[in-house]
């Protein structure tokens, strides 16, 4: 393969590089004896640019074009890294969706103070419906203390439990969905090696 342009890169399906070529697994290449080679390559791709310079990496990756992509408006320069191979979502990326709700009331009896009012209305009857209630003394007789006239007075309050009540703020729970794992990113792929032309002929800009 001595026909190639330096620091051209081609699919190779073997499984080494050929004469002249190296694999791109960036490689630190030694800049005294790859002169040409550092000229057209530079340090785009790693090296300290005085004694060494390094080959593109591309295991595991694609190549992108550089430029701007007319699709997603992003642009992309020599020699960049990107993209990940697992992604783990966070909330920002994730469709709107619900989630199942459990409510767990709480219950209570409760001590309330409730106030009795008197009448200074005459009681002449036994039916109790619409009437007000009255108790009676040790020696069974009804005991009734009003004002003149038919005003309606306060009695002294009177303690009554209530159960089952309502209490509290109710507690809710919010059903867990999803985990942290991340998922592939990986596109259907075929594995190749890539080769570079590291001897060869140099290409003219014009």
């Amino acid at each position: 393969m001595q026909d190639g342009t330096m620091a051209e890169i081609r699919c190779f399906a073997g499984n080494y590089a050929p004469k002249y070529w190296a694999l791109c697994a960036g490689q630190t290449m030694n800049l005294s004896t790859n002169q040409a080679l550092f000229a057209l390559l530079g340090t785009v791709y790693g090296g300290n640019g005085s004694t060494n310079f390094k080959l593109p990496d591309l295991r595991g990756r694609i190549p992108v074009g550089t430029g701007t992509s007319q699709s997603l408006g992003l642009t992309f320069t020599l020699g960049q890294i990107g993209g990940e191979e697992n992604h783990t979502l966070i909330t920002s990326e994730m469709p709107q969706h619900t989630h199942a709700v459990a409510v767990t009331q709480g219950t209570g009896s409760p001590a309330v103070s409730i106030t009795l009012n008197g009448s200074s209305s005459s009681g002449n009857t036994t039916n109790p419906a619409n009437a007000l209630s009255a108790t009676d003394d040790s020696s069974g007789n009804i005991v009734f203390f009003a004002p003149s006239g038919s005003t309606k007075v306060a009695m002294a309050p009177n303690s009554v439990t209530v159960s089952n009540l309502v209490s509290g703020v109710p507690g809710v729970t919010i059903g867990t969905a999803g985990a942290t794992q991340a998922h592939s990113n990986l596109q259907p792929l075929a594995v190749l090696n890539y080769i570079i032309c590291v001897q060869g002929v140099f290409p003219s800009r014009n």
